[in-house]
């Protein structure tokens, strides 16, 4: 990519297209920019232009001789590093029923919002194939995969869009195709879009507890990918976490600190002990109360194989909260992984079968399948599954059963088996996580205390973790959560005085994104989420995160990136590399 690197925006006269100008040209990126609207293209020029070199041409995209134009223009600059396809006709307001759709209306939003940019794309190709790091970016919206009523014109424009996305991304391997769903934005046409849609739950944002029980499976927009590749960096062995604190004589809170400011891109190190400095009163300190379960069980097979179960989550159920399922069945459907012992080296064991019985102590669980049932197609690393649903017959409660054969959840890179009580936090209560929710763990009741004399709340959420995803990087699986009355309106109030809402761990940001609206109002609820949360989805109902360090590629780095943005995160994270945290 040249020095000052170019790019080509399609409605960029207002909205997000203008706000996306914007971001560019303080980054030195120069614009050809067009709208359809001489006046108020001309007004978005003259704000770019103190900032950037900017070129502008009014016209209609769907218009052969203006996408002419505009490639000739391309031309003049001298290339093309990212096109994005934003110009979008929403159609008639209010929007008609499919049955009395006019064609040729219909036709027209498909001019505007399928062929208009395929054709653009088109004529673009080899000038972004001549780039070092082209790429294209087309604009799309949650109506493309929501069946709401009355939005069958645009929404299946989008869907055509996104599809034709994703093919050409496979057909031109070399080219960075993204597609991207802002969500809800405040532009011309979120007053007749928002009438129409179906509340609470406004294009990609917050959903309450019902509605995420009748999602299945969650939708990663690949945006989320793009962030994991734009943060991939290589961790060096003797920086991995081997032992706690404990392990040499030091306190849970004897750990060092990054505390990082997103809107200075400014960071200062520090020690977690001193956390209560960096926080001020009226603030609310948001933790995880779910306690880890010792969910993992020596297994063997028939042939004598001896490896580790690991339990993840109960199959998900609408009338079964893993709390009644952990204190009372004996016979219950569970999400299991199989890993080889931590001894010799905690790898994934991916060849077990439907119908298989394995042995545990006074125990045994049967395969039922892999999990998700699609996972056996999934990836060209390996086309055998990592989960697997099984069937566990066990002689009392799973509760129980644990307590007396279980042992934490252990990995390689962990050096010897440490006491159950190491990996609960302080304020764990309710059981369920089959690994610790651990950017918690360097609280102590001594900073809980001093954080709450300080007039800085602390208060809990539920949500039982499942087993994390080393090796494949998979977005989480569907996890049972719970906000309490109590805690929805203490945010609430939080926000009405000005205070800012800290999350402890991404498991907190993931149960309030869960039960947050449009409007960034937390509600209660409970329920299992399969919500991803993604830069283009964004975060409305925490202003921090203290978050432990992810691994290279983890897909926790996109729900980081929806906080403090790109940029900052790779500022952190490589300081946190220089730094040798």
């Amino acid at each position: 990519m040249s020095e000052h690197p170019v790019a080509l925006i399609t409605g960029a006269s207002r909205g997000l297209g203008l706000a996306l100008a914007r971001a560019l040209a303080a980054r030195s990126w120069r614009l050809l920019i067009d709208a359809r609207g001489a006046d108020a293209l001309a007004e978005a020029r003259a704000e770019l232009e103190p900032h950037t070199d900017v070129h502008a041409l009014a016209g209609d995209v769907a218009d052969e001789s203006h996408r002419t134009r505009l490639l000739e223009e391309v031309r003049a600059i001298g290339g093309l590093d990212l096109l994005v396809n934003n110009a979008s006709l929403l159609g008639p307001s209010p929007q008609p029923a499919l049955a009395d759709y006019p064609l040729d209306v219909l036709e027209r939003v498909y001019q505007v919002n399928v062929f208009a940019p395929l054709r653009l794309t088109q004529l673009a190709l080899p000038y972004l194939a001549a780039s070092a790091r082209g790429r294209l970016l087309n604009i799309t919206s949650d109506a493309a995969v929501e069946g709401y009523e009355g939005w069958g014109g645009y929404g299946s424009s989008k869907a055509a869009l996104e599809q034709w996305s994703h093919v050409l991304a496979a057909e031109k391997p070399s080219l960075r195709v993204y597609w991207a769903d802002p969500g809800d934005m405040k532009t011309q046409m979120q007053p007749a879009a928002r009438d129409q849609r179906p509340g609470p739950a406004a294009p990609d944002r917050g959903r309450l507890a019902e509605w995420a029980l009748s999602r299945p499976r969650a939708r990663v927009n690949r945006t989320a990918e793009a962030v994991i590749d734009a943060l991939d960096f290589e961790l060096p062995p003797e920086l991995e976490a081997h032992d706690p604190p404990e392990a040499s004589g030091r306190s849970r809170d004897d750990v060092r600190l990054m505390v990082t400011y997103r809107h200075e891109l400014r960071l200062v190190h520090a020690r977690f002990r001193e956390l209560p400095r960096f926080l001020e009163p009226r603030d609310l300190v948001v933790v995880n109360n779910s306690r880890t379960l010792p969910a993992s069980i020596p297994a063997r097979r028939a042939d004598g194989t001896r490896f580790d179960l690991h339990l993840s989550t109960p199959v998900l159920c609408a009338e079964c909260p893993p709390d009644a399922t952990i204190q009372s069945s004996r016979s219950a459907v569970w999400v299991i992984e199989l890993r080889t012992t931590a001894e010799d080296g905690g790898r994934p064991f991916r060849s077990a079968f439907a119908g298989e019985t394995l042995e545990l102590p006074e125990g045994s669980a049967e395969i039922v399948g892999p999990y998700p049932a699609h996972a056996e197609a999934r990836g060209a690393r390996s086309r055998q599954s990592r989960l697997w649903t099984a069937a566990l017959r066990l002689p009392v409660p799973v509760a129980v059963y644990l307590e007396r054969y279980g042992s934490p959840i252990r990995y390689g890179h962990v050096s010897r088996v440490w006491p159950t009580s190491y990996f609960q936090n302080v304020y764990a209560i309710e059981p369920g996580s089959a690994e610790m929710p651990s950017a918690g763990r360097p609280f102590t009741p001594q900073m809980i205390t001093a954080l709450m004399t300080r007039g800085i709340d602390v208060v809990p959420i539920t949500l039982h973790s499942g087993v994390a995803s080393l090796e494949d990087h998979e977005p989480p699986l569907p996890e049972f959560y719970r906000v309490s009355e109590a805690t929805a309106r203490r945010v609430a109030l939080t926000k009405e005085l000005g205070g800012r809402v800290i999350a402890v761990g991404t498991t907190v940001v993931r149960a309030l994104e869960s039960t947050t609206d449009s409007h960034g109002e937390t509600h209660p609820g409970e329920g299992w989420t399969c919500l991803v949360v993604t830069p283009a989805r964004g975060i409305s109902s925490v202003d921090g995160l203290l978050t432990g360090f992810h691994e290279p590629r983890s897909s926790h780095l996109s729900m980081l990136a929806a906080l403090a943005g790109t940029d900052h995160l790779r500022l952190a994270y490589a300081a946190a590399l220089t730094e040798r945290y």
